[in-house]
């Protein structure tokens, strides 16, 4: 078998279907559907219950969330490759088969993947801009996946990503302590460990108004600030290139900038310094100047500021 497809599943009864369907339709059929349930308390169990059809696996657990999901299905994966897919998402038709076009062009890569569009909130259907990338139509090797990250691009997706098997095997699994950015952590290990083949074509639909996205979660910053804090490990990672550890830090520093000026519009000034002293080395001399300004001042003299500077 080539492909296994896993879905982690909580509580996306209203979704999932949509998922598994789009796996079912693939114009490749050379896939098992694996499904785990990760304690889900809506119908979610019975909608992919309801399916007759050998390719699609359910298996139930106690919930764990994402990471642990995912990793369960890796276990029982029987496939060379392994293609992650949302509960809440979709996949074009020609998924599999744009992945196995990259699997067959670029052998020595152990991770493929392919672009996605963005259905928003307001029902609008975006192609996802990826930054650093050569424009469409193209296929080829990404030059350097930090540097994408640096600019604010994600070119791996949990629902536009497929990872050689024996890859997992010599990496690792999903961090499943990591209560948000437990997939960006798997492919910055990937990233550090083996060529990434990227395809322009379209091959998924990453739906934001799904409910139970981790992008509508309450205490989102904390748990950012936990997942950035957690990729200083990666600072010393044996073989880390200097370009690619530039990268990394560009991408960490930006992130951390948002996050202090998040926490001084929302009056938690204490919060943003510790942020700030914490991850001071990171900041270029002109960002560091305007976080201590920010610091410094009150918001409404800042505010002040911007109105005459916008004059």
């Amino acid at each position: 078998m080539k492909f296994s497809v896993v879905i982690p599943l909580y509580n996306k009864a209203n979704h999932i279907q949509r998922a598994i369907d789009s796996v079912l339709n693939q114009s490749i059929q050379d896939f098992e559907c694996i499904v785990v349930n990760d304690g889900s308390t809506d119908d979610s169990e019975q909608l992919v219950k309801n399916y007759n059809n050998k390719c699609v696996r359910l298996i139930n657990q106690k919930n764990g969330g994402e990471a642990a999901a995912r990793n369960r299905g890796i276990k029982e994966a029987k496939g060379d490759f392994i293609a992650f897919l949302d509960a809440d998402d979709e996949w074009e038709v020609e998924f599999l088969n744009i992945i196995s076009g990259l699997i067959a062009t670029y052998p020595n890569a152990g991770v493929f993947a392919t672009a996605l569009k963005v259905k928003e909130r307001n029902g609008q259907l975006n192609t996802y801009y990826y930054k650093n990338l050569p424009p469409h139509p193209w296929n080829g090797i990404i030059p350097s996946y930090f540097e994408c990250l640096s600019h604010g691009a994600y070119p791996l997706s949990s629902s536009s990503t497929c990872i050689k098997k024996e890859l997992l095997s010599n990496i690792g699994s999903f961090d499943s302590s990591l209560k948000i950015g437990a997939d960006i952590d798997m492919w910055v290990r990937v990233a550090l460990n083996t060529e990434i083949a990227f395809s322009s074509t379209v091959g998924a639909v990453y739906y934001r108004d799904a409910e139970n996205r981790s992008d509508k979660i309450i205490d989102f910053t904390e748990r950012e600030l936990f997942f950035l804090h957690n990729l200083e490990k990666y600072s010393s990672y044996p073989g880390m290139a200097d370009n690619f550890l530039t990268s990394l830090n560009n991408f960490r520093a930006k992130k951390l900038k948002s996050i202090i000026i998040r926490y001084l519009i929302n009056g938690q000034r204490l919060r943003a310094a510790k942020v700030f002293l914490r991850n001071n080395n990171l900041f270029k001399d002109k960002d560091k100047a305007y976080l201590l300004l920010r610091l410094l001042l009150p918001n409404t003299l800042v505010n002040v500021i911007k109105k005459k500077n916008n004059k």
